[in-house]
């Protein structure tokens, strides 16, 4: 069994891709939830990937074939396959933006806007899900409702793929992320078992 690679000895599980706020990808992953493993051990129900703004992720192949004669396929899979999907390929990317209270709100949106478009054409050709997630220093503010209600049009985003939390209280933190990495990871498993 040693004898296999790595990807193939393990339990499958989604890549999560943690994006921007490095300073607190350590304290998300220490809070997510966990499942237990055939020895009995914990052990994460997804695979995380800690990733800085504007990282990119694999190009797929340009050239397609044009015609199919004389080709013999290697394989059921292509190569890497599954090395790429464990470990390059996010099913979710969790897009972290610092949330400022501050008056230039339409300048802090317009950059917002751009981390998250520069991400979506970055997965548009993969079947990645996109979270966007709002960190705040402190408890939120009354303008929270209109600049929320502002980027999600301007964005185009569900209100279930947008969430805020704050970083003043850890334990809400924790309960937060984990009924939400539940709810994401339900939905993730559901659309794995339609594909």
């Amino acid at each position: 069994m040693e004898d296999y690679p790595e990807e193939l000895r393990d339990f499958p599980v989604p890549l999560v891709a943690l994006i921007g706020q490095t300073q607190l990808h350590n304290t998300l992953k220490k809070n997510l939830t966990t499942r237990k493993d055939l020895q009995g051990k914990d052990v994460c129900s997804f695979n995380l990937l800690s990733l800085d703004a504007g990282a990119t992720f694999m190009d797929r192949r340009k050239d397609k074939r044009t015609s199919y004669e004389n080709y013999t396929p290697g394989g059921i899979l292509k190569a890497n396959w599954l090395y790429r999907q464990k470990n390059l390929i996010p099913s979710v990317a969790v897009l972290l933006l610092n949330w400022e209270v501050e008056s230039n709100w339409k300048g802090k949106e317009i950059e917002y806007f751009q981390d998250y478009d520069s991400l979506k054409k970055n997965l548009k050709v993969r079947s990645t899900k996109i979270i966007v997630a709002f960190v705040m220093k402190q408890s939120m503010d009354l303008s929270y409702d209109e600049r929320v209600a502002s980027f999600k049009k301007r964005a185009e985003i569900d209100s279930k793929n947008m969430f805020c939390f704050s970083t003043d209280n850890i334990a809400i933190l924790e309960r937060e992320w984990k009924n939400f990495s539940m709810m994401q990871l339900e939905i993730i498993t559901k659309r794995k078992l339609v594909e």
